[in-house]
């Protein structure tokens, strides 16, 4: 965990360095940054391609490399619509979040037990529906049928983020689990 946090604290400091250096239009540079950052801090590539939006793309190539590095069974399948029809940012949130807590989960028990499995469709044209089932050691914390962050001391931002990206596309997200697998149940309206 405290692997994962100095990698998401460095991660924001290059996205300022590489915002800074587009703003200013120095493109070698950043050119530079990337080839440099992508040398030292990014596992070889899957050659993956989950979908077709780029910022997306590299955000699922990320957490599958994670998810495989530890030893957890990745079962995904990935249908965005092109052109993504919901905002990059908040698709990024919403599945950033997912992925980084399934990871997590995952991490609670024996490599052997490990596994996630992701799929998002889009049903009928109208709507993303997204199901993510991962496999944790049961211990939840839940305050009023609201699960609390068992890593960040009860006040995790990771399920509320979710659930608010989901309202705001006049959706839905439920989270549930049994004694070894969390699910997490999201509808996204697309038009």
């Amino acid at each position: 965990m405290q692997e994962t946090a100095k990698l998401r604290i460095d991660f924001r400091h290059s996205v300022r360095i590489l915002t800074t250096l587009a703003r200013k239009g120095d493109w070698e540079s950043l050119q530079s940054y990337l080839g440099k950052y992508a040398e030292n801090n990014l596992l070889e590539p899957a050659g993956q391609n989950w979908c077709a939006n780029a910022a997306l793309n590299a955000l699922f190539s990320y957490y599958y490399e994670l998810a495989v590095s530890e030893g957890i069974r990745v079962d995904w399948r990935l249908e965005l619509p092109d052109p993504l029809t919901a905002s990059e940012l908040d698709l990024a949130s919403l599945f950033g979040n997912l992925l980084e807590n399934a990871v997590a989960g995952c991490r609670t028990v024996p490599a052997a037990q490990r596994c996630f499995s992701l799929s998002a469709e889009v049903q009928n044209g109208k709507q993303l529906y997204i199901v993510s089932t991962n496999r944790f050691n049961g211990l939840v914390k839940k305050r009023d049928d609201e699960y609390l962050s068992t890593r960040q001391g009860g006040r995790g931002i990771g399920l509320p983020s979710i659930a608010a990206v989901a309202e705001k596309y006049h959706g839905s997200a439920r989270f549930s689990n049994s004694e070894t697998e969390f699910w997490a149940d999201i509808v996204l309206k697309l038009h």
